[in-house]
């Protein structure tokens, strides 16, 4: 069965994401998408790593990357640039001691 929802990104790494949303996902394989403010979709494919309902009713779904590198970096880049355009604060959180990369155009 395929079913779609909205959420709320709460974290990122280049590991995964953390996503609040209203109902539980239930696939663990998932496709994220998200359009930026040009009407450009991005997109990436992820696996359900857990899933737990919160005090106020709402869930917190751990969800990793699924592909390249270089195509996750694409994928964080765009969606911090869209939060931050729209005044959201996204916590970005790196495994490494590399600086994010912030290039002033993504292709």
């Amino acid at each position: 069965m395929i079913s779609q929802g909205l959420g709320i990104a709460m974290d990122i790494s280049k590991g995964g994401i953390l996503l609040q949303t209203a109902d539980a996902i239930e696939s663990s394989l998932i496709a994220l998408a998200a359009i930026d403010r040009k009407k450009n979709l991005f997109k990436i494919k992820g696996r359900l790593a857990y899933s737990k309902k919160t005090s106020i009713g709402t869930y917190l779904s751990g969800i990793k990357f699924i592909g390249t590198e270089k195509h996750m970096i694409k994928f964080i880049v765009n969606l911090v640039k869209e939060y931050n355009y729209y005044g959201y604060n996204l916590f970005i959180r790196w495994h490494n001691d590399e600086a994010p990369p912030i290039p002033h155009h993504v292709t």
